[in-house]
């Protein structure tokens, strides 16, 4: 059978390719995720004329690595800075959750971005002078909203969620973590929609708490579930819609008209049975798709979010 659509995975580390003796056919060999447990053995055709390269040696410095890490990170800054969306208050009084109809989704105020024709998603966000409000639409999804996690607090590892990135101070472009900035996973857990906020910078925090892995460790100042939230996933065939309403005192939001704060959107897509994220796709960020490290996953990059400039 072709496995022209399976993938060894994020971190295939098995494996090899090597040239069949009796054949002269070239093979690839180990698991692939998508058979899970099955070594599979692939031929390899069209390197007839493969050779091995002569011997030489490259040299790469610490020097170059920190360039290429600049560079990367100087994409990234330049592609989001041509995010920018408007941002009206909501129109009309809400009772509980509003209505998706109350949201302003004119060109210039919903984020529309895509991983592929199957992964797709729309976003916006309002205020009132008591709440934040957040709608995502059209979030395609042939398993929409599974997430089995058991830790509450690591929602956007283990399966479906939507994420809100914000800086609260206005017109701030510092590209560092500053007190303030947070972020926002609304998912599902034990079966029922939860939001659970994370502030990277809490003056005063004695112990916060570590999102480790093998490579190193991000630490938030607090994450805790935003009990006073609501929050409604309307699930069909093939995707979900999400309204939520959260108090904008629990954000430590006060948002000012034509004041421009920093922010991103994102959608982690699971595997079929919501046990580990697969995809990680972002409005602004094009460089936070990591789907095999906590660590880096735990953490925000203020300096590639886009900007939302709420209108007089």
């Amino acid at each position: 059978m072709s496995i022209a659509a399976c993938t060894a995975g994020g971190e295939g580390f098995g494996g090899e390719f090597f040239q069949n003796p009796a054949s002269g056919a070239y093979v690839l060999g180990g698991p692939v995720a998508s058979c899970r447990e099955a070594s599979v053995l692939a031929h390899v055709t069209g390197l007839d004329t493969a050779r091995r390269l002569p011997t030489q040696r490259l040299t790469v410095t610490a020097k170059d690595l920190a360039a290429a890490r600049e560079f990367q990170a100087r994409q990234a800054v330049q592609q989001a800075k041509s995010k920018l969306l408007s941002i009206a208050r909501m129109k009309g009084a809400v009772k509980d959750l509003p209505d998706y109809g109350q949201f302003d989704y004119a060109a210039s105020h919903v984020a529309r971005w895509s991983f592929d024709a199957r992964h797709t998603a729309s976003a916006t966000w309002a205020y009132d002078d008591a709440n934040f409000y957040l709608a995502a639409r059209e979030v395609l999804d042939d398993t929409p909203m599974v997430n089995s996690g058991a830790d509450v607090r690591t929602l956007f590892k283990t399966g479906d969620a939507v994420e809100f990135e914000l800086r609260t101070a206005p017109d701030d472009d510092s590209p560092q973590v500053i007190a303030g900035d947070l972020r926002l996973v609304l998912s599902v857990f034990d079966g029922k929609p939860v939001v659970v906020l994370y502030r990277y910078k809490v003056p005063g925090t004695a112990a916060p708490i570590p999102f480790a892995s093998p490579v190193g460790t991000t630490k938030i100042d607090e994450v805790r579930v935003l009990d006073d939230a609501r929050l409604s996933i309307d699930r069909y065939g093939g995707g979900y819609h999400l309204r939520a309403a959260i108090p904008l005192r629990d954000l430590g939001f006060s948002p000012a008209r034509d004041k421009t704060y920093r922010g991103d959107f994102g959608i982690v897509y699971s595997d079929k049975a919501g046990k580990i994220d697969e995809l990680r796709m972002y409005w602004a960020n094009p460089a936070d798709a990591m789907v095999n490290d906590l660590f880096s996953e735990a953490a925000i990059n203020p300096a590639a979010w886009g900007r939302f400039k709420l209108e007089e």
